[in-house]
């Protein structure tokens, strides 16, 4: 599992937990969350870390996963991006 410079997990490795326990494919899990499985794609990768309000609400309605613990996975991962990247890139 991923985790931040916290030692929380990312958002991406917290959907990936959820779907591994699940055992569901990209497409259930996805359906579940009522989200295009593209979409869910983009965000158990890591590749999406743009993440709006409104998507976070579905995946917290689909996982059990409490909202407030998404969205600090979110944060945390768009600030571990940040500083990942050379200081011309910020």
């Amino acid at each position: 599992m991923t985790k931040t410079h916290d030692g929380s997990p990312d958002l991406g490795s917290l959907l990936r937990g959820w779907q591994e326990v699940q055992g569901y494919t990209d497409t259930e899990a996805a359906k579940a969350c009522g989200l295009s499985q593209p979409h869910w794609y983009m965000l158990r990768s890591g590749k999406r870390l743009n993440v709006q309000v409104a998507t976070l609400k579905a995946l917290a309605g689909g996982t059990g996963i409490p909202i407030l613990r998404l969205m600090d996975a979110a944060v945390q991962a768009v600030a571990a991006a940040a500083s990942s990247k050379p200081e011309s890139d910020v």
